[in-house]
C-alpha cells in the first residue's frame, strides 16, 4: 500500500466506472489544500477506485472548491511574511494555471489509504469540518476586501495552522525548504484518465 491521499477531477460522480482525470497525490496525509477543493456541496460517497463496506470518498464543487484555494493562497501571499519567496509564488502561479484549465464539475477526494493504514475513518464528521474551514476562509477574506484582515488573523485560525504543519511536515523543514514542485500533477498512482 503507498499510503496516500488524492483528488481526481469529472463530470460525474455516479457509483461504478466513472471518467475522470487525475490532479494530485500526497504522501502519508490529507493535504489541506485538497480539503479546501471539496469543501463545497460536500458529499461522503463509496470509492470510485476500490470496493469497500464504508463511504471513504469525498466529492465537491470543482468550481468553488478551487477558488476558496485560490482565496486562500492569495491571503498568504498577501499577509504571511515567512510564505514570501519565490518558489511559494510560482507555486500560486501554477495553482491558478493548473486548476483554471480544468472544466470539470465535480472533484473528488480519496483517502481510504490512509483511513486503512491508520484503522480510523475520520470521512465519518468530515461534512461538519469542511464547512468549518470554508466558513474561516470565506470570512477572512471577506475581511480582506474590506481592508479590516491584519496578519495575526490569518494564524489564529487552525486551518493555517494545519496548511503550515502540513507544508513544513510539522515543523522539520523550514517555509523556505519546502519544495512545491510538482504538486499538481495529473500522473497518479492510480491511473483514472478515461
Amino acid at each position: 500500500m503507498a499510503n496516500r491521499s488524492f483528488v481526481y477531477t469529472a463530470n460525474s460522480y455516479s457509483q461504478g466506472p466513472i471518467e475522470a482525470v487525475g490532479l494530485s497525490e500526497y504522501n502519508y496525509e490529507v493535504h489541506p489544500l485538497y480539503l479546501l477543493l471539496v469543501a463545497f456541496n460536500t458529499e461522503i460517497i463509496f470509492s470510485n477506485v476500490i470496493e469497500e463496506e464504508e463511504k471513504t470518498a469525498v466529492i465537491g464543487d470543482f468550481e468553488k472548491g478551487k477558488n476558496l484555494v485560490f482565496n486562500f493562497l492569495e491571503l498568504i501571499l498577501t499577509y504571511d511574511k515567512s510564505f514570501h519567496s519565490d518558489s511559494f509564488e510560482t507555486f500560486v502561479a501554477v495553482s491558478k494555471e493548473v486548476l483554471g484549465q480544468r472544466k470539470q464539475k465535480y472533484v473528488t477526494l480519496e483517502s481510504f489509504e490512509i483511513i486503512q493504514s491508520s484503522e480510523d475513518n475520520f470521512v465519518a464528521g468530515m461534512v461538519q469540518e469542511l464547512e468549518g474551514i470554508k466558513n474561516q476562509i470565506e470570512e477572512m477574506y471577506a475581511k480582506h476586501l474590506r481592508g479590516d484582515l491584519v496578519e495575526k488573523d490569518i494564524y489564529e485560525t487552525s486551518f493555517y495552522n494545519d496548511f503550515e504543519d502540513v507544508c513544513t511536515q510539522y515543523g522539520q523543514i523550514e517555509i523556505e525548504e519546502i519544495d512545491w514542485f510538482d504538486f499538481w500533477t495529473d500522473t497518479l498512482y492510480y491511473d483514472l484518465k478515461a
